[in-house]
């Protein structure tokens, strides 16, 4: 098991009994941190526990057009805290990024970025990313394979400043939309 592993718990206290999927939060804790997500389009993400989800996370938009971000919990606190940010980051960033500009390697970028930005993913969290992701498989949805995504985190950790493709010239590049609010919570 990891060191430091994530307390991914909802803040109204449900993390002891399994929630069913339709229990919906604004806020997820995530070593001690406060998450939330808003869309492109400014609407709140509400956040959802699911515990039969083969995988960590996804995100989608509900039969009603609502966006949506499951999290399975028990897959979760199996990273540590900075990879487990980041996961939940990378669901949030495919309901931040304009259908246009929304792809697997966006998402990952965006999610460095905006972790690096509030500070919760420093350099020395790198690392962790290199051991807990090599394992994980690519997609055909277009996730790298762990190790080369591990890579691509580190680089975009590193970029000063990533634009979107949006099919538009250098001159007219789309910037990215302002990042979440994302709250430091003191020890």
């Amino acid at each position: 098991m990891f060191r430091g592993l994530a307390t991914a718990v909802l803040l109204m206290g449900i993390a002891s009994s399994p929630a069913p999927a339709q229990t919906s939060q604004y806020v997820l804790s995530v070593g001690g941190s406060q998450l939330q997500c808003q869309s492109w389009r400014g609407e709140r993400v509400p956040i959802r526990f699911n515990h039969s989800l083969p995988q960590v996370g996804r995100a989608y938009r509900s039969s009603d057009g609502r966006p949506v971000i499951e999290i399975n919990p028990g897959i979760l606190n199996q990273f540590s805290s900075p990879v487990a940010r980041w996961w939940f980051a990378h669901e949030c960033a495919h309901h931040e990024l304009p259908p246009v500009a929304n792809s697997e390697k966006q998402a990952d970028c965006r999610a460095a970025r905006k972790l690096r930005s509030a500070g919760l993913l420093q350099s020395a969290d790198l690392d962790h990313f290199h051991r807990e992701l090599r394992f994980v498989p690519a997609s055909a949805m277009g996730h790298l394979p762990g190790p080369d995504r591990a890579e691509h985190v580190r680089k975009c950790f590193g970029a000063t400043q990533q634009f979107a493709q949006s099919g538009r010239s250098n001159a007219q590049e789309a910037k990215p939309a302002p990042l979440p609010k994302i709250e430091r919570q003191a020890p």
